[in-house]
């Protein structure tokens, strides 16, 4: 319910964001202090579901109990050096950012100051690519709960820690700042070193938008079905994790979505190719759809590279609508995204298993850690 809650806040506090806001009037002063609409709105949201990811509870997404006991093993350690030295001995090649960043948190906090913190780290930046490039921002706050996003976030943290320093590097590679982008990129790779996929973005720009590349589109995406089982064992020759297991068919619907997200821009061509931030989401997409057919023949963890590119569908959306002219057209767009990430969540998130609903505070339902150690184990 509490989902919901959020989604029906997003649309009807919507027209808070293009109002200018008065927060006292006197007889002596017409107006005491204003502020922008947009800011009042993005920080009531922002606190909303950071407070929402921060205070669950540890029953709450599928790897949050797991993180818990990496978390107890840190907090056991007063060294840096020595907890470093117990992680080589389970791990060939951890990631560095995360552990020294979880190491940190346990000097100051229990489990509970960690999942509130990370929460922190993570929906402050998404928040604010959404403020900073959306054009319909209740939009891209309902499609990042609708497509998995925000629940996502509640289970893979260190992968959401990568997204976020992501979101900081695309942003540098629109000021064209390559340093900047590239310190980016290596904080995002110490926390998950999937984050690698992310790299070519900066000159992703650089490629025109015209007939050329639609055929190519084309040809990149039945290309990557022709190749999808060399570059698979590729994965398997190169990975630590025996991808066995096919992604759930709501997988294969998004991909669905993600064509047809595809086909529209190409008939927005006209709108998009003057607009450097839409002409790159644009490109994003279309790597969306080259990646699909390699990485959905393995398990969900290696399906999770492809949400380095996928998660900008949030901007994409709400600017694509509003590049329409046609306001009809407009609406349907803006309905098409709606109706689609609706159906996604209800089937893949409500009813699948991300382990996210009903949602628990950490408060609410007593957790027998016991239970928790025996499914944490069966994991390793």
């Amino acid at each position: 319910m509490i989902y919901f809650v959020i989604l029906f806040l997003a649309y009807f506090l919507a027209p808070l964001s293009k109002k200018r806001i008065v927060f006292s009037q006197n007889n002596f002063t017409s107006k005491v202090g204003t502020a922008k609409g947009k800011l009042v709105y993005f920080y009531f949201f922002t606190f909303i579901l950071i407070c929402i990811c921060g205070l669950r509870s540890v029953k709450i997404g599928l790897d949050t109990p797991q993180y818990y006991f990496l978390f107890r093993d840190a907090s056991k350690f007063e060294n840096l050096i020595d907890f470093i030295s117990h992680i080589k001995k389970d791990k060939e090649h951890p990631e560095w950012g995360y552990i020294v960043y979880e190491w940190g948190l346990s000097l100051f906090g229990n489990y509970n100051f960690f999942l509130f913190s990370t929460a922190i780290l993570t929906i402050l930046p998404l928040m604010w690519l959404i403020y900073k490039y959306s054009k319909i921002p209740w939009l891209s706050i309902a499609l990042f709960i609708l497509f998995g996003y925000f629940t996502f976030y509640m289970s893979a943290l260190r992968q959401a820690i990568a997204l976020a320093f992501c979101f900081f590097a695309f942003h540098y590679s629109l000021q064209n700042k390559l340093l900047k982008y590239l310190l980016c990129m290596v904080l995002a790779f110490l926390f998950h070193q999937t984050a690698i996929v992310f790299f070519p973005i900066y000159w992703i720009k650089k490629i025109p938008l015209n007939r050329k590349v639609l055929f190519a589109t084309i040809a990149l995406i039945v290309f990557s079905f022709i190749i999808r089982d060399y570059i698979y064992m590729l994965f398997l020759s190169v990975s630590r994790t025996d991808y066995t297991e096919h992604i759930a068919a709501g997988g294969f619907r998004m991909y669905i979505t993600m064509l047809l997200v595809i086909v529209i821009g190409f008939l927005s061509m006209k709108e998009i190719k003057d607009d450097e931030l839409n002409k790159k989401l644009f490109y994003m997409m279309i790597v969306c759809a080259f990646l699909w057919p390699i990485l959905s023949i393995g398990s969900p963890a290696l399906y999770r590279l492809y949400y380095y590119y996928h998660i900008f569908i949030i901007l994409f959306s709400a600017n694509l609508a509003m590049s329409i002219k046609l306001k009809l057209r407009k609406n349907i767009v803006v309905l098409f995204f709606v109706l689609i990430g609706s159906a996604y969540f209800i089937t893949q998130v409500m009813y699948g298993e991300s382990n996210v609903y009903p949602y628990n505070f950490n408060w609410e339902v007593p957790v027998n850690l016991n239970t928790l150690q025996h499914s944490w184990e069966e994991k390793k």
